[in-house]
This record gives structure tokens, C-alpha cells and sequence, in this order.
């Protein structure tokens, strides 16, 4: 494994094929991510004793968060590509599958060089060469020139749809700002951008809210502390300064009924760390 590669993306891959073993619907859709884990993780998926005490233990309610998450983005790429988007950039893309289950468009992967490589390992393990739709875009968030790099690797300014999945929690806003500035000024009209994030007391302080304060103390264990969260309400305000139509925002309640089962049930309380959002690039003035 390549060294300082995200233990974070890699348990959020566990997750997903955890889920998509889940014996009630709703399970999640990626019926690729067992064959993306590591063989570690494969070991213990089997093990399905493991896994959810894991979870469950060092994040509350964060399993449940990450199969309304798949759920999520899942229904918003098909949505996209549906309807003619010729682009999907996937930012901190992990051991994401959607360029291998969705392969409709020209996918971007986007990540820190060392989960890069992993990940194209993984991929060459299993298809011995990267599909010719997909391209690897290595780069650090807080440091590298996303669009210089993206433009090198073949993106063109056309209708994009960019999902940013498990990154705004650690990262600074400045960096947030500067990605959400790029997708607005090199994207065409009407492109889209998915992400999760935190809300401001996960990270600041003291919460009442489910899961908080022992997932925020299990990602600075593992090397990766929260860094932003937004305020209440700061949502819609903060995308449209930067150019965007708030489409879309799902709190934990939302959350928690995207897993709720056709008889009323659900799995377990969904951890109230979180918030996803579904922006639009706006039009230009006329």
C-alpha cells in the first residue's frame, strides 16, 4: 500500500460494501467496493463481526451517515447524467466506483498522490488497465493549482458535475473557497457540484449533536482532524456569494429518512455531524 494513503477513505470504503451486504433495504448501490479494499479490509468485511462495532464505537451514527451519503450522490449522478452532463470530476475520489458503475462520461479522479496510487493499483488489479474514460488527477487540496491540473489532464468547459465526498471536513475554508471558485469559473452553466460537510460546533467546541465529539476525537487519532464546519443557516448565503443556486441541502433529520425502510424502520440513529448539499453553477447576468 502506498505510504500515508487515507485510512479515512479507506473505512469509508469498508462501509459502502458493508452496506451493500445489508440484509433490509434501503443497502447501498456500489456493488464494486468490496472488490476495491485492500485485502486487510476484505479480511475484515468477512469478518462482519468487526466492522460495525467499529463504526459504531470510534463514530456514532456515521454508518448510517455514509449509506445516505451513497445513496445520495449515487441518485444525484444518475440525475446529472441523465440529463446530457459530458463530465463527472470527482474530487478526494478515494476508493470511489462510480467512474466503473456510472460509465456514461469522461470521470476525473481527483486525490492526494498517495491515495492516487492506491487507488490505481486497485483499479489495475481488477481491469489491468484504467478504462480509457477515467483520468487520474493527483494533487494536495491545500496546496496545488486544481484547475491548472485538471486543464492538463483534459477538462473542458463544458457541463460538469463535480461530487466532493468526505473532503470539506479537513480542509481550511480558504481552500473550500478557492475549489468552489475554480468549478464556478471553468465550468459551463448548469453544472452541478454534490459535497458533505460539517457544521461549525462539530469542530469548534462543545455539541449536543449524536456522534460528535467521539468522531471528531477518532480523526484526530488518525492523523486527519476536522478543520470546517459551516454555521447554521451559513449555507445557502456562503454558495451564493461564490456564484451558486442552493438546490439542495439534506440536515440529519433529511438524513435519517433517506435510510428509513419501507416499513418506517432504520438501522440505527444517523450521526448529526453532517450536512450534503446539491449546488448549481448560476447563470450569467443577461
Amino acid at each position: 500500500m502506498p505510504r500515508n494513503a487515507s485510512r479515512t477513505a479507506q473505512l469509508a470504503a469498508l462501509a459502502r460494501a458493508a452496506l451493500h451486504r445489508e440484509k433490509h433495504p434501503p443497502r447501498c448501490e456500489d456493488h464494486l467496493a468490496e472488490a476495491f479494499l485492500t485485502p486487510p479490509l476484505r479480511v475484515m468485511l468477512r469478518l462482519g463481526f468487526l466492522y460495525k462495532p467499529l463504526f459504531r464505537s470510534r463514530m456514532p451514527g456515521t454508518y448510517e451517515f455514509l449509506l445516505a451519503r451513497s445513496l445520495f450522490f449515487d441518485a444525484c449522478t444518475r440525475d446529472e447524467l441523465d440529463s446530457g452532463v459530458e463530465q463527472v470530476v470527482i474530487l478526494g475520489a478515494g476508493l470511489d466506483t462510480r467512474a466503473y458503475r456510472f460509465p456514461r462520461a469522461t470521470f476525473f479522479e481527483v486525490d492526494a498522490p498517495a491515495t492516487s496510487s492506491l487507488k490505481q493499483e486497485r483499479v489495475r488489479a481488477l481491469y489491468r488497465e484504467p478504462p480509457a474514460h477515467v483520468r487520474y488527477v493527483q494533487v494536495d487540496f491545500t496546496r496545488d493549482d486544481l484547475r491548472a491540473s485538471l486543464l492538463k489532464a483534459g477538462f473542458r468547459r463544458v457541463r460538469t458535475l463535480f461530487l466532493w465526498e468526505g473532503v470539506t471536513f479537513y480542509i481550511p475554508w480558504n481552500a473550500i473557497r478557492d475549489v468552489l471558485t475554480m468549478v464556478r469559473e471553468e465550468s459551463a452553466p448548469g453544472s452541478a457540484i454534490v459535497f458533505d460537510h460539517l457544521w461549525e460546533d462539530v469542530v469548534s467546541g462543545p455539541t449536543r449533536r449524536y456522534g460528535a465529539q467521539k468522531g471528531r476525537e477518532f480523526v484526530a487519532k488518525q492523523g486527519e482532524p476536522f478543520m470546517f464546519g459551516f454555521r447554521q443557516g451559513e449555507v445557502a448565503p456562503a454558495l451564493s456569494a461564490l456564484g451558486f443556486t442552493l438546490e439542495r441541502l439534506l440536515e440529519p433529520a433529511d438524513q435519517q429518512d433517506l435510510i428509513r425502510r419501507p416499513d418506517g424502520s432504520v438501522m440505527g440513529r444517523i450521526s448529526e455531524m453532517y450536512g450534503m448539499v446539491l449546488a448549481r453553477v448560476a447563470a450569467p447576468p443577461a
